[in-house]
């Protein structure tokens, strides 16, 4: 049984280290905006462990540390509405993007712009952090829901970062080794 939990162990040692680079460790983290009305946005995102106290995107051409970024739109029945990847191996796609995360309080900042706006039934969530922000829809640019003062953004803590279970595994399989101690065959 406690050889098991060591196979455990080392299987999410070894899935996670697909989280890796050769040069920093990659964070996932994720967030949740919902409206007045029940309208929500849930994003993920992942950036480098490397970088300094923010990472942030804006449009196309400045990007700093964010390696991921996707979001969704739901209505108030939590049924999909439109899905979009805006950042892409730290490459963005979406013109107005503003993305801004502090790695240190772990939360968004500042103001922000993510989703997109440019077709039929496109939808995009913008606004700024203790300000007003509004979910609109395309190709009116309709106001489907808002937060009309002090939009706050729940964001979702990361997982345990690699070089804990790096830490985690001699120690586990060493304590392992001990509790199951010699094996005395049965007559």
């Amino acid at each position: 049984m406690k050889m098991r939990n060591v196979s455990v162990i080392l299987l999410t040692f070894f899935l996670g280290m697909g989280s890796c680079n050769a040069n920093a460790a990659i964070f996932n983290a994720g967030f949740k905006w919902t409206g007045e009305l029940g309208y929500t946005v849930e994003g993920s995102f992942s950036y480098e462990g490397s970088s300094p106290n923010s990472v942030y995107a804006y449009g196309i051409s400045q990007i700093q540390g964010l390696d991921y970024l996707a979001v969704s739109f739901y209505d108030p029945g939590q049924n999909l509405l439109f899905s979009t990847v805006n950042v892409s191996e730290g490459n963005s796609v979406y013109d107005s993007l503003i993305f801004n995360f502090d790695t240190v309080a772990k939360a968004l900042v500042s103001s922000f712009d993510m989703g997109r706006d440019s077709q039929d039934g496109d939808f995009h969530l913008s606004g700024g952090i203790g300000g007003t922000s509004k979910l609109i829809d395309y190709p009116n640019a309709d106001t489907l829901d808002m937060i009309a003062d002090g939009t706050s953004i729940i964001t979702i803590d990361e997982p345990p970062s690699i070089s804990l279970i790096v830490l985690a595994v001699p120690f586990l399989v060493r304590r392992s080794k001990m509790e199951i101690g010699p094996q005395i065959p049965k007559l």
